[in-house]
């Protein structure tokens, strides 16, 4: 350790070693080194838990979560050492007993970022089961702003360590476990934290904890028997939609608590008296819509639906670059009254659609009346085909097909038409000169049908409606 870092002065000492201020002997920089005790060098859980914390701050990465820079162990006696960021600051247990207590803009200001820090820690599956006002530093930036650093995750539990003590022996600060924390309960997640969180916001906004007691078990008998006072009971000059979002988080069933962190300081951000803080501000921007085309449609007045016709679907799923330009997620509109409306619906192909049917029951129609009218000659005509259907193949050299023998007229045959994909309406052709005209109440008829349609399609099969001759 002396090759590496230099010993400046002794910062504090506690149960399990010291913490220096040393700097880093070839880069100059100035770090904050905390080593075991000699005699716990040898206990095997003891190194666990100083390894542990040196793991689970570098996982939990955050820039309210101090920063862990190096840890290594002395070859000249053996030391385990950890070097951590230095913090020039006090922790918040130091703060609270000079202030005894401070006002919600002040709390908040500095436990919100706190709660954000051990949400990322959450998520890459630290818990630190040790949540207290000594674990929270209060560091003072060049600048002279204020931050609030988590310290201390000698006790965290990691998602792929084993536990560092047998089941039913709980492990933390009585005033601030968890119920299920203090059963000793092995299948400790973030609500756990919820709770330690929620008895520091009590203590910070009320200047007292939900629960004292002179030894360590009177407390623990509490925690595990009795409800917490409500914070508005305690404190009645405060807001009680924030005493709401305290007395939640310290409900002695976990599944009744804030689901995590940032449900927790989200539902702060949320109340009005809080709405204008930088903090607040900051959450909501983080939480907002970065994409462009959710920023859009985040914009319009209420939900934006697109609704595609039978004969559409396909089309609109196979690709949405079918949308009109009016639907492309650009510039929000300036009014209410000039947003787009709630509703799309692309029809401009479909008249193609609806000319082809009634071309082809026209067609069907005047055949089948001309064939019971006798009026159909036996010479073949040269087959008449759509707009985009394919050619007709030539028939195969063979013996002449034998007439067939006489039988009644036959009804008008289906046809099946093929709807374009895209573009603009088929013009319907011309009928030819030498088939049999159409009465003009039949022509008057298929158009009324067509019209029909388009306003009231009926059941679809395969995508077209179905037409009744």
């Amino acid at each position: 350790m002396a090759e590496r870092y230099q010993i400046v002065r002794e910062l504090g000492r506690g149960g399990m070693g010291s913490v220096y201020e040393a700097r880093h002997t070839w880069t100059g920089r100035k770090v904050a080194l905390k080593t075991l005790l000699a005699h716990l060098a040898s206990e095997s859980s003891a190194v666990e838990r100083f390894r542990r914390e040196a793991r689970a701050g570098v996982v939990g990465a955050h820039p309210n979560i101090a920063e862990v820079l190096d840890m290594g162990v002395d070859p000249l006696d053996g030391t385990l050492y950890l070097a951590l960021e230095l913090l020039d600051g006090e922790d918040l247990a130091r703060r609270l007993g000079r202030d005894r207590s401070l006002t919600p803009h002040e709390a908040l200001a500095l436990l919100v970022p706190a709660m954000m820090a051990l949400d990322a820690a959450h998520r890459a599956g630290v818990i630190h089961r040790d949540i207290k006002p000594s674990n929270l530093f209060v560091a003072r930036s060049a600048d002279g702003s204020a931050r609030l650093k988590v310290i201390d995750f000698g006790i965290a539990n990691l998602a792929d360590a084993a536990p560092l003590t047998r089941s039913g022996a709980p492990m933390g600060t009585p005033q601030y476990m968890a119920p299920e924390q203090a059963r000793g309960e092995s299948d400790l997640d973030a609500r756990a934290d919820v709770w330690s969180m929620g008895v520091v916001c009590f203590e910070v906004l009320a200047g007292r904890r939900p629960f004292e007691g002179a030894r360590y078990h009177d407390v623990l008998v509490q925690v595990l028997t009795a409800r917490p006072p409500s914070l508005r009971s305690v404190a009645p000059h405060l807001d009680s939609d924030l005493c709401a979002i305290v007395d939640r988080a310290l409900e002695p069933e976990r599944g009744r608590r804030h689901p995590s962190m940032a449900a927790m300081a989200a539902a702060l951000a949320a109340l009005p008296a809080f709405e204008a803080e930088p903090w607040a501000v900051a959450l909501r921007s983080a939480a907002a819509p970065q994409a462009p085309h959710d920023a859009a449609v985040a914009t319009r007045e209420g939900p934006v639906t697109l609704e595609l016709q039978p004969d559409e679907a396909a089309v609109g799923a196979a690709s949405d670059a079918s949308l009109p330009p009016s639907w492309a997620p650009a510039t929000p509109p300036a009014t209410p009254s000039e947003a787009p409306p709630a509703t799309v619906r692309r029809r401009g192909w479909r008249w193609a659609v609806v000319v082809a049917l009634g071309l082809s029951l026209a067609v069907g129609l005047s055949l089948g009346a001309s064939r019971s009218r006798g009026d159909v000659t036996a010479t073949p005509r040269p087959p008449q085909r759509l707009v985009g259907s394919a050619p007709p193949v030539a028939p195969r050299a063979g013996p002449a097909p034998q007439p067939p023998p006489p039988s009644p007229p036959p009804s008008p045959p289906a046809l099946s038409v093929v709807a374009p994909v895209a573009g603009p309406p088929v013009p319907a052709a011309a009928p030819s000169p030498t088939r049999p005209g159409i009465s003009s109440d039949l022509r008057r008829a298929v158009v009324r049908r067509a019209v029909r349609v388009e306003r009231e399609p009926e059941a679809p099969v395969n995508g077209a409606p179905v037409l009744e001759p």
